[in-house]
């Protein structure tokens, strides 16, 4: 409780059209940013040295000795002991959102599955990469499923989903096991949206 993580996104891109086969698509702009710390007691920020020029979603170890973070390839980790820094194998750039669990172990975080989002999670070392969910349909169209958070035992991950059409909270096994929506449609009039950020 005594150090803040928080990404400073200092620009963006310009949107870049790529055609081929007759097809034109458009890639839409990324922004850029550095990861940062700052020192709640002292008031003091440290900018982290890393290699990745877009950064988001940073997530601390328990143990407080190792940041995970979003980066333009990947998921990518930095020790803050001696700023040693790399990246997980496998990972790739539509990986975002990761997630210590409690005891430390895994990862949970939400990658792209074809045209839509999934849940997974990988051991700390970035081994045994898993799905977590797997293609709930929603209203004849794959469904989404975003933003996983573990319970401060490890038992369970809430996460975001619109597989029932709007999105809403919903809570799974650590293994992906029994998901069911916490509020079911009680919160609906709240209009709930994710901005995938």
């Amino acid at each position: 409780g005594r150090t803040l993580a928080f990404t400073l996104n200092y620009g963006s891109s310009e949107p870049m059209e790529v055609c081929f086969f007759g097809f034109c698509y458009t890639i839409p702009p990324f922004s850029a940013g550095n990861l940062w710390l700052a020192n709640l007691e002292t008031g003091e920020f440290l900018n982290l040295p890393l290699d990745d020029r877009v950064v988001h979603s940073p997530t601390w170890s328990p143990d407080g000795q190792r940041i995970v973070y979003a980066g333009e390839s990947g998921l990518a980790w930095i020790d803050l002991d001696d700023m040693d820094k790399g990246r997980f194998p496998g990972s790739s750039a539509w990986d975002n959102s990761p997630a210590f669990s409690p005891d430390g172990r895994q990862i949970a975080f939400m990658g792209r599955a074809h045209d839509h989002w999934e849940l997974f999670v990988m051991n700390a070392d970035g081994s045994g990469r898993r799905p977590l969910t797997q293609g709930a349909a929603g209203e004849g169209r794959p469904a989404n499923s975003v933003a996983p958070a573990w319970s401060p035992d490890g038992d369970r991950i809430a996460f975001v989903s619109d597989r029932d059409g709007p999105w809403r909270i919903y809570v799974m096994g650590s293994d992906g096991s029994a998901p069911v929506s916490m509020f079911r449609r009680k919160l609906d009039g709240l209009g709930m949206t994710y901005e995938w950020a």
